[in-house]
């Protein structure tokens, strides 16, 4: 029995939290044409939603939300090869003077090392990292 197939997709946090919230139908689109197991999240992004839910003013209702959305992707360990990745991305964001957050070089990293394709809605700030597949699928019609 071989290892099991990656997803195409690692979703970030801003694109996680936009169908959480349900607010982008493009994005619910684009996840509706996609198989199961097609998209996968870091378990770095899934700490970050976590977090989000437990400091919600309605945490209850956004802690089941982030459940119901772990039923319906794969959550994915971070491994430790993504440290290298991690540290050229951020190594390049630095000269370019692109602020990114430590948990979104995190998820680049972790796309990145696995040779995903890094789905988020702000693909300027990652588009700056190398060797980095990124799409927005709020463009997508």
């Amino acid at each position: 029995m071989g290892e099991p197939e990656l997803p195409a997709y690692l979703l970030d946090s801003s694109v996680a939290g936009c169908i959480l919230r349900r607010d982008n139908k493009r994005v619910l689109r684009r996840l509706a044409e996609l198989a199961p197991g097609e998209v996968g999240i870091s378990a770095i992004t899934r700490g970050e939603l976590e977090f989000a839910a437990r400091i919600s003013a309605w945490a209850d209702r956004d802690a089941a939300a982030v459940k119901l959305l772990m039923e319906h992707v794969v959550v994915l360990e971070y491994p430790g090869e993504a440290a290298e990745h991690y540290g050229e991305i951020r190594e390049a964001m630095h000269w370019k003077e692109v602020g990114m957050s430590v948990a979104d070089a995190q998820a680049a990293a972790h796309a990145r090392c696995l040779g995903l394709t890094l789905v988020t809605e702000r693909p300027k700030e990652f588009r700056e990292a190398p060797r980095l597949r990124v799409e927005c699928w709020s463009a997508f019609g």
